[in-house]
């Protein structure tokens, strides 16, 4: 990218952020924009949350954990304590395939079920998991999650293969 192109994509992150301080992050297409400018296509994989207050307006985008080329270790108690320190009301889960690959992979399911599963507890709602490639893929829309994913096609977190390490 161009010097240029760069201040470009700073603007329009600056704009889409002030945009998004005061309305509600209800719309899909919002969400993907979002991440399309503040993730982008990285090297290396890396896992993040979009922090919601309780009227769904964004309170921050960060990226919490970074990996290698093809897996990121994430830390299931100092994720749950940033989003609880945050007092976030929902949150968006992301993560990138520096592979490309677009499908979410058994371990994202596992994954996205034991986050679910211990901010529940603490009346945090997860409202999505987003793959970021070149593309950016909903996991709520590819398994059609009413409200938490479904328990038939995630199996239990105890079976969480090795490419999480869950720390």
């Amino acid at each position: 990218m161009t010097p240029e192109e760069k201040n470009l994509v700073e603007e329009a992150k600056r704009i889409l952020n002030r945009e998004l301080e005061t309305t509600p992050l209800n719309a899909d297409m919002t969400v993907r924009d979002l991440l399309r400018l503040n993730v982008g296509l990285c090297t290396t994989e890396q896992f993040g949350v979009v922090l919601l207050d309780f009227n769904s307006r964004v309170l921050e985008v960060t990226t919490l954990f970074y990996g290698g080329v093809k897996d990121v270790a994430v830390d299931l108690r100092k994720l749950c304590g940033y989003v609880l320190t945050s007092r976030a009301h929902k949150v968006i889960l992301w993560h990138n395939h520096p592979s490309l690959s677009k499908q979410f992979s058994k371990e994202d399911l596992v994954l996205t079920r034991a986050i679910s599963e211990r901010l529940a507890l603490f009346d945090v709602e997860v409202v999505d998991h987003y793959l970021v490639t070149t593309t950016i893929n909903s996991l709520r829309s590819s398994v059609n999650w009413p409200g938490g994913v479904p328990e038939s096609r995630i199996p239990p977190t105890e079976a969480v293969a090795a490419s999480y390490e869950f720390v």
